[in-house]
């Protein structure tokens, strides 16, 4: 048995399985943001929704929807879908992948704007 499991219900996550199983346009749109970007193949671009109010060109931010990463060109943020949930809630880590796991699922609340909790 692996040292990484717990006892009890909800212990552990399976961070990789999270990410995975999530996708890009289901997390956006949840936010609200997907009609905000520009569809290029992989990539969606337009104004970086984690940064003040419109910082950057209009074309700064670019989320892979094969790779499942996002980069700011502006403000420097990057990371996994998973970060990219913690990032925009002002969550860590864990509390991320548990919204990421109810965004998926359709049981996730209201779409929070950045760091509304």
């Amino acid at each position: 048995m692996s040292s990484k499991t717990t006892e009890g219900k909800g212990n552990w996550l399976d961070f990789e399985a999270i990410k995975a199983s999530a996708t890009v346009e289901g997390v956006l749109a949840h936010y609200g943001l997907l009609e905000r970007l520009t569809r290029a193949s992989d990539e969606l671009t337009g104004w970086c929704p984690l940064g003040t109010k419109q910082h950057g060109k209009k074309d700064s931010f670019a989320f892979n929807v094969a790779k499942k990463t996002f980069q700011c060109f502006a403000c420097k943020q990057r990371g996994s879908v998973l970060d990219f949930v913690a990032k925009y809630q002002g969550l860590h880590l864990r509390e991320s992948a548990e919204a990421l796991q109810a965004i998926m699922a359709g049981t996730a609340g209201h779409a929070p704007t950045p760091r509304d909790n």
